[in-house]
């Protein structure tokens, strides 16, 4: 019987101490923890403001406000990583943010910053690039977060995925001639011939004087086994340049391949007229 007392008293102990957390918490513990989570914030106590934060959202999953408050914390405890010269945990407060925030615009800035934290703590372009794509697709319309995903991928054994970031790029501004360049120097390098020469072919349109493009574009022709093309993208940019010794003897090159020996070799000797200061006869015994 004694047992029993002891057992019941217990029991009313213990509802007790809940009851009391219970009211001062209020009827809504989510609302207390995130009120808490504000507090902290105030008083740049990240560590405390993250752990009331995520209680928070445990009370409320679907709750906005409390995941905004959750991301908010993760950005400053991102920067503060970063003023003390911490990129690689700043990166990973970013990336946590970027999980939290239901605003598609801000994940994708939280995505962005994540990746430049990144390349501060000298991540690889082979984790990144994933991110920085990740960020194109939270924010289909951030130019930023598609040329900054492009020149990653670049940079991995997948470039071919830069591809569609750049074509995004060049769409939106045409005169982005920089973009448009790459993007056609992507489709030579992997092998879309023709797409390779249209490209280069708008950048020429709008910069008939760039000779990257002209030359790339001529290569594009000839491995496209359009001959003619090839021939005239390079009689275009030689009319232009009658000097410049690296087209003249890329044409002569191409001359050479096709079988004009002759002319090849004249257009070789009008290249290295155009060289100031070499000794041809130097120039013939290095061949």
């Amino acid at each position: 019987m004694q047992n029993t007392k002891k057992s019941t008293f217990a029991l009313l102990l213990i509802a007790s101490i809940l009851s009391f957390v219970g009211c001062n918490h209020g009827p809504d513990p989510g609302s207390a923890y995130l009120a808490d989570a504000r507090e902290a914030i105030a008083q740049a106590r990240w560590n405390e403001a993250q752990a009331m934060a995520e209680l928070a959202v445990e009370q409320q999953e679907t709750d906005r406000e409390a995941l905004q408050t959750l991301a908010e914390i993760h950005r400053g405890q991102a920067q503060v990583a970063l003023d003390a010269d911490e990129p690689d945990i700043a990166f990973q407060h970013f990336q946590a943010a970027a999980e939290a925030e239901p605003s598609r615009v801000l994940r994708a800035r939280d995505l962005l910053d994540a990746v430049h934290a990144g390349q501060l703590a000298n991540r690889p372009a082979t984790e990144l690039a994933p991110i920085a794509t990740l960020a194109t697709r939270t924010d289909s319309s951030s130019t930023q977060a598609h040329i900054l995903a492009a020149r990653l991928w670049e940079d991995t054994p997948e470039s071919q995925n830069a591809i569609d970031h750049y074509l995004w790029a060049w769409a939106a501004d045409p005169t982005q001639i920089q973009h448009g360049l790459r993007l056609g120097i992507l489709y030579l390098t992997h092998q879309q011939f023709n797409d390779a020469a249209y490209v280069l072919g708008q950048v020429l349109d709008a910069d008939p004087s760039n000779v990257q493009a002209a030359i790339n574009r001529a290569e594009a022709f000839e491995q496209a086994r359009d001959i003619h093309a090839a021939r005239h993208t390079y009689q275009e940019i030689i009319a232009q340049f009658p000097d410049n010794a690296g087209i003249l003897f890329r044409y002569a090159a191409f001359l050479e391949r096709i079988g004009e020996h002759a002319a090849a070799n004249t257009l070789r000797n009008q290249a290295q007229d155009t060289l100031p200061g070499i000794d041809r006869r130097e120039l013939r015994k290095l061949k």
